[in-house]
């Protein structure tokens, strides 16, 4: 490519050749032509000088020209570089998406297999609940009828209970061989009996039974024992502040159960049984062969001390005496008994009936040595026959 500034220059040098030689003759004039030419001259310079800038201005231009297409063609190259760049990118990208869209299909067919595979699962689950939906109602009907059966079995046996009720009258007047009878007529203090030698080990269980009747509006004590430490560590009790035949069942005062025996204020015989143990404190109380209460968590793991006051009929503020007339048994005890076991259902009926007691007795009437000033002891062949 040629220099863009030759050619004015040309121009330049030919335009002073051409103009020196008549510039040099003009000098031998004469004198008066001098100033002219110097003017001219001037003028000259003077129009060089702009011819110079406007060249110099001129090939600025050219120069910026040149540049600014330099830079055309590196842009160009460089646009072609991010355009080759941009379509390997491209490229790459499509290939990418190729590979995830395989694995974007893979996924959903066996998504599509998975499903359906939990959707028979959950079609079996559907049947499987529906099916055990209809044993459940079955089930319930079973149920329904077990429960009308049942509430028809607990009719009949309350029937039963009833009419075993009205026979009961008929059964104890054939019980006999029960031995002594202790009769207390009244309120009195001085009406008391004492069980010697009382209990000598300790008990962690005893089952009490006796025949009894009254004619009171309580029952009153039918039994107390009592220690040096505790006044009241097995009493069996009622008086007339209580519920109408209602009785404290106490074992280490303070704890005690209240049991109903209201069935005793009839002025009837009955046979009754008071049941405990110190196996997770149960207890059970039997009137005429039936169950008619029971419980547990009552003195749990406890020990009924050993050389205590065993005393009938009163109970006892202090060992052997501190008696209240308020809390007295008035009326008939016959055939009591104690036993340091729990006596089962099948012992107790047998008792009811007049037979011979179960084995394991530590105390009964017999074993009574002071009977107090106004107490009866009578002895009778059958119940029927005693006061």
């Amino acid at each position: 490519m040629g220099c863009p500034g030759r050619k004015p220059l040309f121009f330049f040098l030919l335009f002073v050749l051409m103009y020196l030689p008549g510039a040099l003759l003009q000098e031998a004039g004469p004198v008066r032509q001098r100033k002219p030419f110097f003017e001219r001259l001037r003028r000259l310079e003077e129009q060089f000088q702009r011819f110079q800038e406007a060249a110099l201005t001129h090939l600025q231009g050219i120069a910026s020209n040149y540049n600014l297409s330099f830079d055309f063609e590196a842009r160009f190259q460089s646009l072609a570089h991010r355009s080759q760049a941009v379509a390997l990118a491209l490229n790459q990208s499509q290939a990418t998406m190729q590979e995830d869209l395989g694995h974007l299909k893979t996924w959903m067919r066996k998504t599509q297999r998975r499903s359906w595979k939990v959707d028979s699962r959950l079609l079996a689950l559907d049947t499987a609940l529906s099916e055990r939906s209809r044993q459940c109602a079955r089930e319930r009907k079973e149920q329904e009828a077990q429960r009308d059966a049942l509430s028809s079995l607990a009719l009949d046996v309350w029937a039963l209970q009833d009419a075993l009720a009205h026979l009961m009258p008929l059964v104890q007047s054939q019980v006999c061989n029960v031995g002594p009878v202790l009769v207390f007529p009244n309120a009195s203090t001085k009406n008391v009996v004492f069980l010697c030698p009382g209990f000598l080990t300790s008990l962690r269980a005893l089952s009490i039974c006796s025949w009894i009747r009254t004619a009171s509006g309580h029952l009153g004590t039918l039994l107390s024992y009592a220690t040096e430490e505790n006044d009241n560590k097995l009493v069996l009790h009622g008086r007339d502040s209580l519920v109408p035949g209602s009785i404290h069942f106490v074992i280490g005062d303070p704890a005690f159960r209240e049991l109903p025996l209201q069935l005793l204020l009839d002025g009837r015989w009955h046979h009754v049984c008071v049941i405990w143990t110190s196996i997770l404190g149960r207890y059970w109380l039997h009137v005429d062969r039936r169950l008619v209460a029971t419980g547990s968590r009552f003195r749990e793991g406890y020990e009924i001390p050993p050389r205590g006051s065993l005393v009938l009929g009163q109970e006892q503020d202090n060992v052997g005496g501190g008696f209240d007339s308020s809390e007295a048994f008035v009326g008939s005890m016959a055939g009591l008994a104690i036993w340091d076991r729990v006596l089962v259902p099948g012992e107790v009926s047998n008792l009811a009936i007049g037979k011979e007691l179960p084995m394991g007795v530590i105390l009964m009437l017999t074993s009574a040595i002071s009977v107090g000033r106004f107490v009866q002891r009578v002895n009778c062949s059958c119940l029927q026959l005693c006061p």
